[in-house]
């Protein structure tokens, strides 16, 4: 196999999203291809970045009716249109989306969900002018779907940003759904301590 085969076989693979045609890669896809790291270092989830999430997954399977709402997790793959392919830390659907629970299904959801949440985005932002255009272009497009709320929550800066991408400290109340709101303060304290 050439050597541009084998280095078109791993890009693909350093693929994280794909935005209008345009990939974008895992943050430290560079660092894989100049041989310095392997990709399975830069594609997994930090400790720090799935605590958070099963801490808001558990909060929210206490806090949503079953009956109601489905919630999927675990970087599920939302197909929004030709070239256009997120992922989502977290998706609530609401139960009649037409998503439905197949765990024979390999293909990505197409269907909007109602909110999606994202904890600690692992996207590169070398094409793009600021991370700014990135959250922009995400949200705009995930709105224009269908999905009603997108919530990015970041652990580095302790903040958290709705539709309008404006950052408020994680401190404050998160309004996920009306009657469900988040509080991450809250969560943390019920993790023990190593």
């Amino acid at each position: 196999m050439a050597v541009i085969e084998v280095a078109d076989e791993i890009l693909q693979k350093l693929i994280y999203e794909e935005i209008d045609g345009k990939p974008v890669y895992y943050r430290g896809y560079m660092n894989v291809l100049m041989g310095l790291a392997q990709p399975e270092e830069i594609m997994g989830t930090s400790k720090g970045q799935s605590t958070l999430v099963s801490l808001i997954v558990r909060f929210l399977t206490r806090h949503l009716d079953e009956t109601a709402y489905d919630l999927l997790f675990n970087e599920l793959g939302l197909h929004l249109k030709k070239g256009s392919n997120f992922s989502a830390d977290i998706a609530i659907y609401r139960a009649e989306s037409g998503e439905e629970y197949d765990v024979f299904n390999d293909r990505y959801a197409d269907t909007p969900p109602l909110v999606v949440i994202e904890v600690d985005m692992k996207a590169d932002m070398m094409g793009f002018a600021s991370p700014v255009d990135y959250y922009l272009n995400k949200t705009r497009q995930l709105l224009d779907w269908g999905t009603e709320r997108v919530v990015w929550i970041n652990t580095q800066s302790q903040t958290f940003m709705g539709n309008d991408l404006k950052p408020i400290s994680w401190e404050e109340p998160i309004d996920i759904l009306p009657g469900v709101v988040l509080r991450i303060p809250d969560l943390l304290k019920r993790q023990p301590k190593a």
